[in-house]
């Protein structure tokens, strides 16, 4: 594998537990605002609707074959 194969390897690592955090912190950020704040407010509409990183690719699920293979020891497929 090279060094441009791992490099890629760690930013997808890195951009899927960044899209899991972000999704973690609206979550928690959702229940911490509470029920009659969420209702009143549009931003808390956007906010619970906004999905940031899961629409930019490659997916997770477009990428998570090819990036095990990867892990496994394989050369990292981009179809």
């Amino acid at each position: 594998m090279t060094t441009a194969e791992d490099s890629l390897i760690d930013a997808l690592m890195v951009r899927y537990a960044a899209q899991d955090a972000i999704a973690r912190a609206c979550q928690s950020a959702l229940a911490t605002l509470g029920g009659m704040a969420f209702i009143g407010s549009g931003e808390g509409s956007y906010l619970a609707s906004a999905g940031g990183l899961m629409f930019h690719p490659p997916s997770r699920g477009r990428m998570a074959e090819q990036l095990c293979a990867a892990l496994d020891g394989g050369r990292l497929q981009i179809n």
